[in-house]
């Protein structure tokens, strides 16, 4: 049986999978992080400001330019999950 899923305008899907003969599917929120690709990553100026977010590694950023520089560092294998910490 083949499933097929679209995630609503803004989301992303993360993964998906059977559990129990039920499709999962989890969307996500999207980040956009194309604006930092102009920078070398290892200089990407992300402000001090402290508002935490939570990657799909679940490790706990704290703001979404630090989230920007693990994704772009691992190729995008690191996404936004959720605001706040994890």
């Amino acid at each position: 049986m083949v499933f097929c899923f679209q995630c609503n305008r803004g989301q992303d899907s993360l993964a998906w999978g059977l559990r129990e003969k039920q499709a999962i599917l989890l969307c996500l929120p999207q980040v956009d992080c194309s604006i930092y690709k102009k920078y070398p990553v290892v200089a990407i100026p992300c402000p001090i400001t402290y508002l935490p977010v939570c990657g799909s590694d679940y490790i706990t950023y704290g703001n979404e330019c630090h989230l920007c520089t693990e994704s772009l560092k691992s190729n995008g294998k690191i996404q936004f999950l959720h605001e706040g910490r994890c």
